[in-house]
């Protein structure tokens, strides 16, 4: 099955008033203003009717309970607890398939103690896992560690209902967590890469419960209706060469980051301009509809990660001795920091880097990953060469180039400590035959976007809670900063907008009995 075929599927404002937010607490907390949506968009008045704000003719095509801007992790994890209370729900993607930018992404989850670690005999020590991770994230910048802590501890639970309830498949954790290296790490089926492996189930079991998924979906604008505030969304439909409008009594904005919008980049982080974009998709639409809605957006100076333009590449030194060289063959990064070596390259205007590798890696649980690679990047291969001096004659470099990386690398593995750069992973010496790889820096995942509380619930400037709008993932300013903890925001999301519905029914049902009986009256 081709990767872009696995998810394909034909497609089958105003600002509201901020009322006070509530604090998180088991995503339990009700948003005031949800009862005010009516079940049937009929019972609207036509004349409340606007998009962005502004009047509007609209015709409700689709209606549900929550209808979700993007298929990607967040988005998918979101649905599912609805979808299993029986909430009717709608997933819309701007593309013709589903799987936003998680579907292309390296797979690797970032969590620890789940059913799949424990039953391969893994650490489940999830306190000694965060502890690393708090270590990685604040080396890339992160600030809200508190809420990225809060997703760390709940992305075990998430990834067992993945396995258990979706049936989600994951690669044995023995496999590569041998030595102490990758016990916080969880990878799907076949690797590096595999994300079908995670998304089909989830997309399938979504099916089942019966989401009905709208691709070539792109959201225009939120669609309001007067003091009853946000009640859908405005499409531009390109099979249709149309607009539509969806009805829903709550809205679900996880629409990913804005990496590949220049705009944005330029205005929030403009020392990242000049760095390509791994991805199209990635334009920031989440962060304007918000914002458009009297959203506080925040985080998203500067929080820019790059990887390489060949990302599985980027993750390999966790799996395998790897080194990685610049242009002049000089070792300067770090190769078990799968942001190391990209951000190091960029700052450094080197304009590409190497990642010389051996037989070790293909033989590594990262196979399959080594094998899809170096297949489809044959242009950017070199090898297999038995001496360095072949080696680096094919990269370019003096035949002598690579003698003293190699003499300062082999240095680093006889006393286990890289005093240079920090590499701990993988300190095993390469031998021949030799590999290299040339890659580039490209931007692949920002952070930043609306204000949230931990229900997921958006906020305006002063903090109170925007009715009927919610955002998950790297859309949100504290949602997510991978897969794991940006579907464990969707899941913990969903389940807030659960609990928010339930009590706004029983409140409107109450309220007709009161009624009812002052009428008996």
């Amino acid at each position: 099955m081709k990767r872009r075929d696995f998810v394909k599927m034909l497609g089958l404002s105003g600002a509201a008033a901020a009322v006070a937010a509530t604090s998180f607490a088991g995503c339990n907390a009700i948003a005031p203003g949800t009862a005010d949506v009516p079940d049937d968009p009929a019972a609207l008045d036509p004349n409340d009717l606007a998009v962005a704000g502004m009047p509007a003719d609209i015709t409700f095509e689709n209606k549900a309970d929550v209808l979700i801007i993007g298929s990607g992790i967040a988005g998918l994890s979101a649905a599912y607890p609805l979808a299993k209370a029986g909430k009717s729900v709608i997933v819309a993607e701007k593309l013709n398939l589903l799987g936003g930018q998680a579907v292309n992404s390296n797979g690797v989850l970032h969590v620890a103690g789940t059913d799949v670690q424990k039953q391969a005999g893994v650490s489940d020590d999830v306190d000694a896992a965060w502890e690393r991770r708090q270590t990685h994230l604040k080396a890339l910048g992160l600030t809200d560690l508190d809420r990225a802590k809060t997703l760390f501890y709940n992305a075990t639970e998430w990834a067992n209902l993945l396995i258990n309830e979706c049936g989600a498949v994951f690669e044995n954790p023995k496999d590569y967590a041998d030595e102490g290296l990758n016990e916080g790490i969880l990878l799907p089926k076949l690797g590096i890469g595999d994300m079908e492996s995670i998304m089909l189930p989830l997309r399938d079991t979504l099916m089942d419960l019966g989401v009905t998924f709208l691709t070539d979906y792109r959201a225009a604008a939120f669609i309001s209706a007067g003091q009853d505030g946000i009640c859908g969304m405005r499409f531009n439909v390109a099979k249709l060469s149309d607009i539509a409008d969806v009805y829903a009594k709550a809205v679900v904005v996880a629409t990913g980051g804005f990496s590949s919008s220049q705009e944005l980049i330029h205005e929030t982080a403009p020392g990242w301009e000049q760095a390509g974009c791994y991805t199209f998709s990635a334009t920031g639409d989440g962060q304007r509809f918000c914002s458009t809605a009297g959203a506080a957006l925040a985080g998203m100076d500067g929080a820019v990660f790059l990887t390489s333009d060949i990302p599985w590449a980027a993750e390999w030194g966790r799996f395998a001795p790897t080194i990685i060289v610049d242009p002049q063959g000089n070792r300067f990064a770090r190769e078990d920091e799968v942001t190391e070596a990209a951000a190091t390259c960029f700052k450094n205007v080197l304009g590409y880097w190497w990642t010389v590798f051996d037989g070790q890696l293909a033989q590594s649980s990262q196979g399959r990953s080594v094998a899809e690679v170096t297949s489809k990047n044959k242009t950017r291969l070199v090898g297999p060469f038995d001496t360095k001096a072949e080696l680096a004659k094919a990269m370019g470099l003096a035949e002598n180039a690579l003698d003293q990386v190699f003499e300062d690398y082999d240095a680093i593995v006889e006393k286990k400590a890289d005093t240079a750069f920090g590499r701990t992973a993988q300190l095993k010496a390469l031998v021949p035959p030799y590999y290299a790889l040339k890659q580039r820096p490209v931007r692949f995942l920002t952070l930043g976007g609306p204000n949230i509380d931990d229900g997921g619930r958006v906020l305006g400037p002063t903090g109170l809670v925007i009715p009927h709008i919610y955002s998950c993932g790297a859309v949100a300013n504290g949602g997510g900063e991978g897969l794991a903890s940006s579907g464990t925001c969707g899941l913990m999301v969903g389940r807030t907008i659960l609990d928010d519905l339930n009590q706004a029914e029983a409140e409107a049902k109450a309220k007709e009995e009161r009624a009812a009986g002052q009428g008996l009256r």
